[in-house]
C-alpha cells in the first residue's frame, strides 16, 4: 500500500521493515532494489533513489479530485436514469 501512496504522491519510497519485503522505488513506481527479510542471509538494500518528485494530480488537487470524480458520476447516473425514463414514457 505504501508503494501505491508515493505513486499517488509523485514520491520516491524507501521502506525499511524488519520481518518482511523492504522496498525502495521511484516517483512512477518503478522497483529500484528490494530485499526479502526471510529470502536472503544478507539484510543490506543499496539502491540510488532519485530526490525530484514527479507532479500528480492528487498533490495538486488532493481531496478535491476525487469529489470530483464522484459528483460526476453521480451526475452521469442521473443523465442514464433521466433517460430511460423519457425512453419508457415515449413508448
Amino acid at each position: 500500500m505504501a508503494v501505491f501512496r508515493a505513486i499517488e504522491s509523485g514520491m520516491s519510497l524507501v521502506r525499511q521493515v524488519e520481518g518482511n519485503l523492504s522496498i525502495a522505488v521511484d516517483p512512477y513506481g518503478r522497483v529500484l532494489a528490494q530485499t526479502d527479510y526471510f529470502g536472503s542471509t544478507d539484510r543490506t538494500m543499496v539502491a540510488q533513489v532519485p530526490i525530484e518528485d514527479v507532479p500528480t494530480l492528487y498533490a495538486a488537487f488532493g481531496r478535491w479530485l476525487g469529489w470530483v470524480c464522484l459528483v460526476g458520476f453521480l451526475l452521469l447516473v442521473v443523465y442514464v436514469v433521466a433517460r430511460a425514463l423519457v425512453a419508457r414514457r415515449s413508448q
